[in-house]
């Protein structure tokens, strides 16, 4: 582009032939550039893709799932163990005021 403004500059025919050949040039760069991008994204989404399907990722998860899971329980039979002695604790307390009112 600078070198058809020369050819301008300094009245050459051949500038507008220079100037289409800047202007293809800059749109091929550019689409270049564009191409080399899509190219690079589809290869990190393949490459992610092939990681998240690959056999360590699996036993990962479902090494995960099954800490989860074992958590989940833990947590589930603490409160049930929590309510118990809370409702055995209840039944306790009516049991002696029962026993306390029949003397």
């Amino acid at each position: 582009m600078v070198l058809a403004n020369v050819f301008d500059q300094l009245s050459l025919s051949f500038s507008e032939q220079v100037s289409q050949l800047g202007s293809i040039t800059l749109l091929s760069a550019f689409s270049l550039l564009l191409l080399a991008g899509l190219w690079t994204i589809f290869r990190l989404m393949l490459n992610a893709i092939c990681n998240y399907f690959s056999t360590r990722q699996r036993m990962e998860r479902r090494l995960l799932f099954y800490t989860n899971q074992r958590n989940r329980l833990n947590r589930l039979c603490h409160f049930k163990k929590i309510r118990l002695l809370h409702v055995s604790q209840q039944k306790r307390k009516i049991l002696l005021k029962n026993m306390i009112k029949n003397m």
